[in-house]
Parts: C-alpha cells; sequence; structure tokens
C-alpha cells in the first residue's frame, strides 16, 4: 500500500461518498454488496473513507449525547459502549 504524503491530498469528499454509500448497502440488508463495495475500493481509499466515517459518527454520536443528555465526554461514552459490548451489555 501506499501511503499519502499528506491527507489534505485526499479528495475526503469522495470519502464520504463511499462511507454514505456503505451505510446505505447495510441499511437495505445488502451486506454481500457492502463487502464487494469494499474490495473493490483501494486500500488507501478504505482507510480515508473509515477516517471520514470516523467524523460522521463523531458528529451523530454528539448530537444524540448531548440530545439525551448523556452526562460523559463523548470519548468517554463511545469507550463505555464498548465496555458494555463485551460485557454482553451488562452494566
Amino acid at each position: 500500500m501506499t501511503e499519502p504524503t499528506n491527507l489534505n491530498d485526499l479528495d475526503h469528499r469522495d470519502s464520504i461518498n463511499h462511507y454514505l454509500s456503505l451505510c446505505a448497502l447495510v441499511a437495505e440488508g445488502r451486506r454481500l454488496d457492502a463487502f464487494a463495495y469494499m474490495k473493490s475500493l483501494t486500500d488507501v481509499e478504505r482507510i480515508d473513507m473509515w477516517l471520514a466515517g470516523c467524523s460522521i459518527t463523531i458528529a451523530f454520536a454528539d448530537d444524540c449525547r448531548l440530545h439525551h443528555k448523556v452526562p460523559v465526554e463523548l470519548s468517554a461514552w463511545f469507550r463505555l459502549m464498548v465496555t458494555l459490548d463485551d460485557q454482553d451489555g451488562q452494566p
């Protein structure tokens, strides 16, 4: 894999489009199509897509956290959700 020398050189709009397209396929229950779509991307496109996806997820999660008045910082909330998942949802 050739790493970009400057992430600003990448077309982030394409990365956002890749992420949202992937989300749409998964939301439609088309996991095999989503898998094929992921395989069609280069390594760099996939990595930048996930970075763009993290930004989108953070924005949605922060809005949700504020709306539901979750009393922890966003990164702590993400870590709490990971911990809960590791324990089969048991606090």
